[in-house]
């Protein structure tokens, strides 16, 4: 549907994969040295701001997956304000390319966590990323949804 508010779910939902995508993607670059995460002392911090700057996963804070989830749906909205669903349906998703596209910049950040022993990132990785183009490929060949 084009309706406004099938065009936001559809927005969180891109954000969420993009934010899938993320948690394989940033323990990868970091592990490899491609960016370095500098996370301040929060110890006298209010609760709140240790959370969101809380370091626990391979050593990338909380707000930055977060902040992906928050730009990626505003990119995802503008973009099917542009683009409506119902023309990505019948132009876009009939494609091979895209989930083709999609696996392999999948794939690669899970070979190098998988690679540097970042076992618990490379599975996180094949199974967030694997989630949605399992349904992807199920929808496209079945005509149906996940």
């Amino acid at each position: 549907r084009d309706d406004g508010l099938s065009r936001w779910w559809w927005a969180f939902v891109a954000a969420l994969i993009m934010t899938a995508w993320d948690l394989v993607m940033d323990p990868a670059m970091f592990e490899t040295e491609h960016w370095l995460w500098q996370v301040p002392d929060l110890s006298n911090a209010p609760v709140w701001q240790r959370l969101l700057g809380h370091d626990g996963y391979f050593g990338i804070p909380v707000v930055n997956f977060l902040g992906w989830i928050l730009t990626a749906t505003i990119v995802a909205r503008t973009t099917l304000a542009l683009i409506p669903p119902s023309e990505w349906v019948a132009r876009v998703a009939p494609h091979d390319f895209p989930l083709a596209l999609y696996a392999a910049n999948g794939l690669l950040p899970i070979v190098i966590c998988l690679r540097w022993g970042m076992v618990p990132a490379g599975v996180v990785g094949i199974v967030v990323m694997g989630v949605p183009l399992w349904c992807a490929l199920r929808a496209t060949q079945s005509s149906g949804e996940c």
